[in-house]
């Protein structure tokens, strides 16, 4: 049976990625709080937006449907 492998992505911590990970809020204070933040700034948001997509196209995944959604269906 194959592992199962976590592979949701979150587009406003594109930045953050792969950053250093201690306890989960450690993590979210240092790291994620402050990045979500910048995305206040309309700019901010639109150059990452339009990076996530692209990084989405580049390693072939499908952009998540259209709307707030909480898993994204089967292919």
């Amino acid at each position: 049976m194959p592992g199962f492998i976590d592979s949701h992505v979150h587009y406003v911590q594109l930045e953050i990625m792969a950053s250093y990970g201690r306890q989960l809020l450690d993590w979210l204070n240092d790291y994620t709080f402050p990045e979500e933040c910048r995305f206040a700034a309309r700019e901010h948001a639109e150059l990452l937006s339009e990076s996530f997509l692209n990084e989405m196209l580049r390693v072939a995944s499908r952009p998540p449907p259209a709307g707030p959604s909480w898993t994204l269906p089967a292919p």
